[in-house]
């Protein structure tokens, strides 16, 4: 290539080269341009700030007895459809912060009371919205003279525990709590046990501890029996159709003397009628439900409501099966004088 050709081709060249770049600034800045107009995200529709904007108020209140007016530290309050609850304190106070702004049924909760719900309650954006609670309590039941019998086939150490909804009281042998240790020597060693109940050793023919035929206790429950089928009694046969009630029921010669030495000393007959009304299986299981260490192979839990009156009632009699003996036995009864 001559000298003239050479230059040329160099003059082309460097035109070339300017183009390119010219062109590829162009691009960048079309580039930054459209990268600075993008729109922003908007505040009023991002998830995050809309729960913001949405904001949270607080739900607080007291919670006391409807009767007696004495706080109920213990009850549970809950907001319905949320997670959010509290518990009631001493003082019968509770609150629930973090509650976003909308309008719930807030339920109040605690064994022994009916439950209450209030409806469309509101949480207001940096609000207290206060919500009192006053709980009726359930019937209250005492339980006089509940026995418990227990015949193993042979000599047992048995852990035998109620867990009424409500309370135990007076009890033979002692009732634990749950807040003495119990002396317990496995082998040589010392083993402080704690166990709530009765901790009992018990013979084949059902003798206790050595000293008692039976367990005994009385018990406040707080539960609405269904009294819906009983027997019509007056004093003239009081002893004999209860007697030959116990007997139809299963009751052997020993549980029925004591029942009968008990009762009918503590009739009030002020009426002129009493009617025993029989309290169903599956609601003292409920009530005051029984457990024991070893599962007893048959089990009779006999209770009755005995409701004075002074006219004269048509109850129908419950259809009760016999109770059949079989293995470990238990057999427990008591009753509640209105």
């Amino acid at each position: 290539m001559d000298k003239e050709g050479g230059l040329f081709f160099k003059r082309c060249l460097c035109c070339a080269i300017l183009s390119s770049l010219v062109m590829f600034a162009a691009g960048c800045a079309h580039t930054k341009s459209k990268q600075t107009v993008l729109p922003k995200e908007n505040p009023e529709s991002s998830p995050a700030i809309s729960m913001v904007s949405a904001g949270f108020g607080k739900i607080t209140g007291v919670l006391i007895d409807n009767e007696t007016k004495e706080p109920l530290p213990g009850a549970v309050v809950a907001i319905l459809g949320t997670k959010l609850n509290a518990i009631i304190d001493l003082d019968g106070e509770y609150s629930i912060a973090g509650v976003p702004a909308d309008t719930y049924t807030v339920q109040a909760k605690m064994a022994g009371y009916e439950t209450q719900n209030i409806l469309r309650v509101s949480a207001i954006k940096d609000s207290i919205t206060p919500v009192n609670f006053g709980l009726k309590p359930i019937g209250v039941e005492k339980i006089k003279k509940q026995n418990i019998y227990l015949y193993p086939t042979k000599k047992e150490t048995l852990t035998v525990q109620l867990h009424p909804i409500g309370s135990i009281g007076k009890s033979i042998p002692e009732y634990i709590t749950g807040h003495t240790v119990i002396p317990v020597f496995k082998g040589k060693k010392f083993i402080p046990e704690n166990k709530k109940g009765w901790n009992v050793i018990i013979a084949s023919g059902g003798r206790i501890n050595d000293t008692y035929d039976c367990l005994f206790c009385e018990a406040t429950l707080f539960f609405n029996f269904i009294l819906d089928a009983g027997w019509v009694l007056q004093s003239s046969d009081f002893d004999r159709k209860m007697n030959e009630i116990l007997l139809n029921i299963g009751l052997n010669d020993k549980e029925r003397a004591d029942f009968m030495d008990y009762w009918p000393k503590r009739m009030d007959w002020k009426k002129k009628y009493c009617v025993a009304y029989y309290l169903k299986r599956e609601e003292m299981d409920k009530a005051a439900p029984l457990t024991i260490s070893k599962k007893p192979e048959s089990l009779l839990r006999l209770f009755f409501k005995f409701v004075p009156t002074d006219t004269l009632v048509t109850v129908p009699e419950p259809m009760i099966e016999k109770f059949q003996r079989n293995g470990f036995t238990v057999v427990e009864w008591g009753g509640i004088l209105d």
